[in-house]
């Protein structure tokens, strides 16, 4: 799933496996862009998913979810469906771009790095 915000022009994507978040980050990382710029989030474990699902809203990482999803997307159903999305995979790695070139160059990366498609 790779979405561009228009705030501070942010792309993110969400990953099944771990492994390709990490290879995302140092593709990005080679691209120039720098560790104040990328972020990478772990769901801590399929059991997370579940949590999320029977509405335990009171755990740390929901809540670092929530904050994240609801900062940059205006829409509070969009958001919340992202949040699930993110919980119920290994990791989101998120990029802060100044440009929309930047965003492009940040997009293709983790598409090619294997971010969700939906």
């Amino acid at each position: 799933m790779l979405i561009t915000t228009t705030l501070d022009r942010t792309v993110f994507g969400i990953f099944v496996y771990k492994f390709e978040a990490n290879l995302a980050v140092e593709k990005l990382l080679d691209k120039g862009f720098t560790d104040d710029q990328v972020d990478i989030w772990f769901a801590p474990s399929k059991e997370f998913a579940e949590i999320v699902l029977h509405g335990d809203s009171h755990n740390n990482s929901i809540k670092q979810a929530e904050n994240f999803f609801s900062r940059l997307l205006e829409n509070e159903e969009q958001a919340n469906h992202f949040i699930t999305l993110a919980v119920r995979n290994a990791a989101v790695v998120s990029i802060h771009t100044s440009t929309p070139r930047a965003a492009r160059v940040a997009a293709l990366v983790l598409h090619d790095a294997g971010a969700l498609k939906c």
